[in-house]
């Protein structure tokens, strides 16, 4: 089955169920690749991610041949807290870093994430300037930019409600590599 054929499918079973209204058509894609089909299917409420993986299921069982899917929500960032202790995963030992909680909403569904800024990171932001709402406001476009990547780079703040600001990555961020991320001035 070719993934204009998909497509057609797809859309037609979203119609009929009452779930064309929440796909972004312009972000949505079907591909024909050589070992089978790309389908990423990008939904505007994430509160409907169950029924959409679902479908994303049924295309695999009526394809017939081989179907990647991916199956994700548009998020918006809503605010960023104030920074916390960030603690170890596996001892629950305090780390040299702070964890930034981001309230993020797609549609009707809301999650809380975190973003880490190792100590080190934290240090090159200080040295350029950056106080903690200026690292705040980067906080939240690094969390715009990753909920902004598709394909099969994306990153699922549903299954990985972490993200993490490693003393490379401000280092990129000060160097005015990433407009937008720093409002002040390079030194």
């Amino acid at each position: 089955m070719t993934a204009a054929e998909l497509e057609r499918l797809t859309r037609a079973k979203l119609e009929k169920i009452g779930l064309l209204r929440y796909i972004d058509a312009d972000k949505s894609q079907f591909l024909d690749l050589p070992e089978g089909s790309f389908v990423e299917l990008v939904i505007r409420d994430g509160s409907k991610l169950p029924e959409f993986t679902a479908i994303a299921g049924e295309l695999h069982a009526t394809a017939g041949e081989r179907v990647d899917s991916i199956v994700r929500a548009v998020w918006e960032v809503e605010s960023v807290e104030s920074p916390l202790q960030a603690y170890s995963a596996e001892t629950g030992s305090p780390r040299t870093a702070v964890q930034y909680p981001v309230n993020i909403r797609s549609g009707n569904a809301t999650r809380r994430i975190f973003v880490e800024v190792t100590f080190l990171a934290g240090e090159t932001f200080e040295q350029h300037g950056l106080d903690r709402e200026a690292i705040k406001d980067v906080v939240a476009e690094f969390t715009r930019l990753e909920l902004r990547k598709g394909g099969a780079s994306y990153w699922d703040p549903v299954r990985f409600p972490y993200l993490e600001v490693s003393a490379e990555v401000a280092s990129f961020i000060v160097s005015g590599a990433l407009p937008g991320l720093t409002k002040r001035p390079v030194i």
